[in-house]
């Protein structure tokens, strides 16, 4: 999933009752914005909208966006972190692509916060691509109104 140097690696981890670990993002909190308002179901283009601002803000980053494409040759730039979404067999790769304002350090919270965020980031494109199939399928098939014949 996520490799990172070690020599971007901090050299302390604080202590889980230091106030910079009170502030620090986890899964809750991306989950809780993704859950919370609009229903998944009908709206999961907005499901992903949330995430993706609510991740931007947990990692102080200028933006991040779930990309469905194929994998670029070239690495990316300096600032941004790119991220592979787990989709099992899927045609077309996915990632989660951060941008910062410059290069920065990455701690372990983060890479664990960016790993499950990738976890997070596959469930909602399964959702966006159930959805269109599920909306296909009712598509092809047109309610006749007759009752359907139980015990025959």
């Amino acid at each position: 999933m996520l490799t990172r140097d070690q020599s971007f690696a901090t050299a302390a981890i604080a202590s889980p009752l230091t106030p910079s670990a009170a502030r620090r993002p986890d899964v809750a909190s991306l989950l809780a914005a993704v859950t919370t308002g609009a229903s998944i179901s009908r709206e999961p283009r907005a499901a992903r909208e949330r995430f993706e601002e609510e991740l931007r803000a947990a990692l102080d980053a200028r933006s991040v966006t779930v990309r469905e494409e194929a994998r670029s040759v070239l690495p990316p730039p300096p600032n941004v972190l790119c991220v592979d979404i787990p989709l099992g067999a899927a045609e077309v790769r996915a990632r989660l692509e951060a941008v910062f304002d410059a290069p920065r350090p990455m701690d372990d919270s983060i890479c664990q916060l960016l790993d499950a965020a990738s976890h997070v980031a596959a469930i909602l494109l399964e959702l966006e691509r159930a959805g269109g199939r599920l909306a296909a399928a009712g598509a092809k098939r047109p309610a006749d109104g007759a009752a359907p014949l139980i015990g025959s």
